[in-house]
């Protein structure tokens, strides 16, 4: 499962809010990558991380990692609401 979500998730969200980090800010490379200054980008990061602790067999794991996305949805609409 994480390998399918390796393979065909993750390079198309990291090449997705790349392009939108350029049209947010044109002169990106002169100044610093800030996409965890919005809280679109700390919500995906959280969801990420949420996905790596996901990989876990024990149940407890799964369910901290369902929490954690749950927090990293509610970051990403807090974000698209701002």
């Amino acid at each position: 499962m994480f390998v399918i979500i390796t393979i065909f998730v993750l390079p198309p969200l990291i090449t997705l809010f790349v392009l939108i980090e350029f049209k947010i800010k044109p002169m990106i490379f002169q100044v610093y990558f800030d996409f965890l200054d919005y809280p679109v980008g700390k919500g995906v990061y959280i969801i990420m991380m949420g996905l790596i602790v996901s990989e876990v067999q024990q149940i407890t794991d799964v369910i901290f990692a369902i929490l954690i996305c749950i927090v990293g949805l509610a970051n990403i609409a807090l974000g698209i609401a701002y």
